[in-house]
């Protein structure tokens, strides 16, 4: 699958990030040659886990508003290339807390997953 996916988007595909709880993530360079995430989602209904299709979709709408822009979408295939932001969070000294629904820094910052779920109800 991935294959194709790098075909398909003319996006090289390299190595997996450690961390992720949810999906599938890796490294890629999208067909403009900037760093790009992709990312393989799990099937819908695992607990605490966002639901594929409400998370494109608040993506797409809030494009260029704070959140990470897409690049592609497979739907069929639960798969996003994303534009990459930086390093990943355990690599920047954070860990999940125990619900995995918050990101905690060293400095006691909080960083919230889930915020298309509210977002998304707001539509």
């Amino acid at each position: 699958m991935l294959a194709e996916l790098e075909s398909a988007w003319d996006c090289p595909i390299d190595d997996p990030i450690d961390g992720g709880t949810a999906a599938f993530v890796a490294t890629a360079i999208d067909r403009g040659g900037h760093a790009a995430i992709v990312k393989v989602a799990i099937p819908s209904g695992g607990e605490g886990y966002s639901d594929f299709e409400n998370e494109l979709l608040v993506l797409t709408l809030a494009k260029h508003r704070s959140y990470v822009d897409v690049l592609e979408a497979d739907v069929d295939r639960r798969v996003l290339l994303l534009e990459r932001l930086g390093q990943p969070f355990t690599e920047a000294g954070m860990t999940t807390g125990p619900d995995r629904n918050t990101w905690g820094h060293d400095d006691g910052r909080l960083a919230t997953r889930g915020l298309e779920r509210r977002a998304a109800d707001r539509i």
